[in-house]
Order: structure tokens, then sequence, then C-alpha cells
């Protein structure tokens, strides 16, 4: 059976999940790099479900300190990863720096492992100006030969999408167009037969098939969270046990419906004394997106989880480029985060899943305190909040990943 469903399908090779992997590879370049400075610095990955996926580089290096005061120099270092799928380089970079009493910003089609090691030891003043922020100004002299462009490295439409100029209709209008002006300028009655095979040629292009092709969308949807349940306990003295209990939990929640996804994420954060990086287990279900929290504290263990409505989606963009193949009009679209306005059943899903989260890790704190003959009162009531706010939340908000605004506290 052929599905015609009006639903953009997914795909595990999506440019977008090459930008994100492209990021990691490039955070562990500069890590790296740093390392072999002895230099500890923030480098900083954007959360998944946001996009342009972006990392970010901050160094504080200290030049003086004393009993009161420590003296240190400012460097950043920002590269943005976005993706336009139709070009031959699919994947820009836009490099921004901020060292060296300097303001640098470069766009590139093409950044190695190499070039971020550089990158980063540039920005903390301990390395060269890389060779990928090299080279504008030989490229601006040779832009401004005639034709000279042609001979420089574009980043072009691949061929499949580049735009059909050299068809019948076109050459129907612009011939008809031709006719007409040298027939007005004579005043001769050629001007009707320009008329004409403008006509002609405009009916023509109007009345080919139209077709679309569409880039397929990251398994990963973008997010825009809001915060509708909760629920988090610290369950006393298993420490001991405290990877048994991740693990017991994990396989508890995890792949008990392949339309569940479930992946570890990574979440960085900054605190008023430092920067904390943690793990946490994510599980979505449509716009039903779950996040697990298990972290040791003490003797003890802090478990709980937290229900998020997504109000983002992957949506179409207008025609990147058009052309003609076989006859038909071919409109070349992509990708572009835009807004879900949820519904009943989006708020069906989200109480089913977390209703079976809460219930399988109930479950299993349970079976391990009494394997454990560990006596004590833990309080399993779910935080709610109010579903009518979760249908209306994300209305005349900002859009943009990773928004969260927790509904059970009041507005301003």
């Amino acid at each position: 059976m052929i599905d015609a469903r009006p639903v953009i399908a997914s795909s595990a090779q999506s440019p977008w999940t090459d930008a994100e992997n492209q990021r990691d590879a490039l955070a562990d370049a500069m890590e790296a790099a740093l390392k072999d400075l002895n230099l500890r610095a923030l480098v900083v990955r954007s959360q998944p479900g946001v996009y342009p996926a972006t990392l970010q580089l901050v160094a504080w290096s200290p030049q003086d300190e004393s009993d009161s005061a420590t003296v240190t120099k400012r460097d950043e270092l920002k590269i943005s990863i976005d993706v336009n799928p139709y070009l031959q380089n699919p994947i820009l970079y836009r490099i921004d720096i901020a060292a060296r009493n300097r303001r640098i910003s470069k766009s590139r089609w093409r950044l190695s492992e190499a070039d971020a090691k550089q990158l980063a030891a540039y920005a903390v003043g301990n390395g060269p100006v890389p060779e990928i922020l090299k080279g504008d100004l030989a490229r601006s002299l040779v832009g401004l030969i005639p034709f000279a462009a042609l001979m420089l490295d574009r980043n072009e439409l691949i061929k499949s999408a580049r735009p059909s100029r050299l068809t019948v209709p076109n050459a129907l209008i612009a011939g008809g167009g031709l006719i007409g002006l040298f027939g007005g300028m004579s005043q001769s009655l050629l001007v009707l037969p320009g008329l004409a095979a403008i006509v002609v040629g405009a009916m023509w292009s109007m009345r080919r098939p139209r077709l679309y092709a569409n880039v397929k969308r990251p398994e990963l949807a973008p997010r825009r969270l809001f915060l509708v349940d909760s629920w988090q306990t610290s369950v006393p003295d298993v420490g001991p046990y405290f990877s048994q209990l991740v693990s017991r939990i994990e396989r508890a929640v995890n792949a008990v419906d392949p339309a569940i996804g479930a992946r570890w994420e990574n979440h960085q954060y900054r605190t008023p004394y430092g920067f904390e990086s943690r793990s946490r287990l994510t599980l979505t279900k449509g716009q039903a997106v779950v996040h697990l929290h298990i972290y040791p504290f003490a003797n003890d263990a802090f478990v709980g989880w937290d229900g998020y409505m997504n109000w983002a989606r992957w949506a179409e963009t207008e025609a990147v480029s058009t052309n003609v193949r076989d006859g038909k009009r071919v409109d070349y679209r992509s990708l572009a985060v835009g807004p879900h306005i949820p519904n009943d059943f989006d708020l069906v899903e989200l109480n089913a899943l977390c209703e079976l989260v809460h219930r399988r890790i109930v479950t299993e704190i349970k079976a391990l305190l009494k394997e454990k003959q560990i006596e004590t009162e833990i309080d399993f009531s779910i935080i709610r909040g109010n579903r009518e706010n979760a249908l209306k939340a994300g209305q005349g908000a900002k859009s943009g990943g990773g928004a969260i605004r927790d509904w059970r506290k009041p507005a301003g």
C-alpha cells in the first residue's frame, strides 16, 4: 500500500543529524586542543532539539591574582552550524570570535577538526591566525575581475535542484517579448504574434503538472518545551546500589513501545559557582517529552521526571529552487522549525507517557527497597499542572527550541 498521507518523512541520514554529529566532533577537537595547551575552558554544545546546532568556547584566563581580586583575559569563540540541503556543501559554518581585542565573523562551508583545533588555540591566545580565517582579500580582488568568480570555489545548488531556464515556454515568452518590442518600435503588426507567443508560453508554463521535492526531516524533532506534570523524590540509603537502580529504571522504561523513543542526553548548565553537565534519559511520544533524572546525592539517590508538551515541529519552507524535469515543474522545499498547536490527543499522549513512566519507576524503587530491606516512606504523588493551560501555553510565546515555562506558577 502506498502511503500518501501529508507527512514529512524522517531519516537517520538527515543533514540536520549530520550537523549535530559535526558539532560534537568539532567540540571534541576543541577540548583536545585545550588539553594540549594545559588549559581548562568551557566548551558548551547546544541542547538536543535546538536548531541550528551551535558550540561555544569561553575562556577566562587568569592574568593576575591578589587576596581580594582576580584579573582575567576573556576570550570567546562560537560556531553556528546551519543547513541548506540543496547546496553542494549543505552545511554552513558561521564563526564568531571575540579575542585578542578583535571581533571576527566569517562564514565557511568547510570546517575540519584540524581547523577547530586551530580556532580554539587562536581564541585563547596560543596560536597563529588559522588558515580557515584567511583568504578573503584575495577572493574579493579576484571577484572584481569579470567572469573571474566562475573560477572560484562556489557553493552552488546541487545539479538536480538547479533552476531550468532554457525551456520552450521561457523561449516563447522571451522571443515574444523581443518580437513585440521590435514590432512596437517599428509600428508593425509583429506586436500581435509577439503577444501571442507570450500568452502561449505563459499558459504552457502554468499548465505543467507540479511536483514537490522534500528533504527528509531528522528523527529528533525540534523542541519548544512547556512543563505540565512532574514528580521527584529522594530515595534514602541506596548509594551502594545506585548503578543497579539506574539500570533497573532504564530497563523498565526503555523499549516498552516501538513508538516511544528513548535516548540518553547530556544537559549542560551554568550555576552561580561553576558549570555542571548531567545525563538524563529522554522519552518521546509524538509531542510528549519526558525527562527522567537519576542522580546520586550523598548516600541517597534523587529520582524524578518532568513531563513537557512540545510546541515545535519541522515545517516546509517556500521553494528554495524550481526546475522543469520530464515536462513537470518541481519545487524543492527545505525545512525550518515551525510552531505546533497541540490538541487534546497530544495531551492524552503526554498523560499516558507520564503515567507509564511513573508507574514503572515506582515499581522498581519499591522492589529495590524491599530487596535491600530499607524501611522508608516515599511520597509517590504526581505534581499535576493545569491541563487547560497546557493547550494554550505556547501562544504568544517567543519561538525557539528548549524554552521552558512552568505552568504551575502564575504568569508574571
